[in-house]
């Protein structure tokens, strides 16, 4: 499958290249916390701790950043004709919702995971200072009675930093592929006067209940372009995550999910991917998904929904 191919080769490169970055922007950092927490001076680990932030990898990157976006923004236009006839190789200039959806991405890393990593870390260093007694009648909250073993430590800190960060880098990776390729597809779509497309999704073991039933679901294009135009013109995180709530997974959520019709889908922001972080399912051109895949929702009775776009 070649959109998914594509995609998901886009989505590594700018997981790979921003979190590699942080760790070497923030390799003296922890090491100067594992040394702080290894001679008990959880004062000083604490102010370290604000030195963990992307800031610093997003603002290096960002020309990398905004040329992934761009062949992404193609990509996703080459699923409905060639690259050298989409508009954005023949008019050959920057759009604005790229710059706007790179902003996003890294105000997204720059605040909420930058805040998700401290967190994560302080509470770290609170449970490890909550096991540490104090000498008896010092006041001093920086000596410890018993040394901890620094490469413990130095474990602890790398999952605690490291793995918090990566979920945090490949989430925001993934949204933004996925609606850059989503927005490169439909804006085409509207230019070659295609009203309708497909969701495609990899059907295999890690297909979510959401996926599994949006596979083949057939949209009609208008209304998906404007609502991620809106999304991607949005740069506030926040505002980000009210705009686009993703469909439950709970089996209340997947029950409410298969009784809802096309139009209620498109109104609830559920026409286009992602369905969830990690999601991997791209838009394609009406027709192009074998229909012996197509499995869909059912009604809790069992009867399959009618879709009512299929005429």
């Amino acid at each position: 499958m070649p959109a998914l191919e594509s995609f998901l080769s886009l989505e590594a490169s700018i997981a790979s290249r921003i979190y590699n970055s942080w760790v070497r922007e923030t390799a003296t950092t922890r090491q100067q916390l594992i040394d702080a927490l290894a001679h008990g001076k959880y004062a000083d680990a604490d102010v370290l701790v604000d030195s963990l932030g992307f800031k610093p990898v997003t603002e290096k990157h960002r020309n990398f950043l905004e040329t992934i976006g761009l062949a992404t923004l193609i990509s996703g236009a080459s699923q409905v004709t060639p690259i050298s006839k989409t508009q954005l190789a023949v008019e050959r200039s920057l759009p604005l919702i790229l710059e706007s959806a790179i902003t996003a991405f890294s105000t997204s890393l720059d605040l909420s995971a930058t805040e998700q990593v401290s967190v994560r870390v302080r509470k770290f260093i609170a449970e490890l200072q909550a096991e540490d007694p104090l000498e008896p009648g010092t006041g001093v909250s920086d000596i410890r009675l018993k040394q901890f073993d620094p490469d413990d430590i130095a474990d602890l800190i790398n999952s605690n930093v490291l793995g918090t960060g990566k979920g945090l880098v490949d989430a925001g990776a993934n949204l933004t592929t996925s609606r850059l390729m989503a927005y490169g597809f439909l804006s085409e779509s509207r230019s070659r006067g295609f009203l309708t497309y497909q969701v495609t999704e990899v059907l295999d073991g890690r297909t979510c209940p959401v996926c599994r039933g949006m596979h083949g679901k057939i949209f009609r294009a208008a209304p998906a372009l404007e609502r991620l135009e809106r999304t991607l013109l949005t740069t506030d995180p926040m505002q980000l995550k009210t705009m686009n709530p993703f469909p439950s997974q709970a089996a209340k959520g997947i029950k409410l999910l298969a009784g809802l019709t096309n139009t209620e889908m498109e109104r609830r922001g559920w026409n286009t991917p992602p369905y969830h972080p990690s999601c991997r399912g791209v838009l394609v051109k009406r027709g192009t998904v074998p229909k012996g895949e197509i499995r869909g929702f059912t009604t809790p009775k069992g009867v399959p929904l009618i879709d009512e776009f299929e005429i």
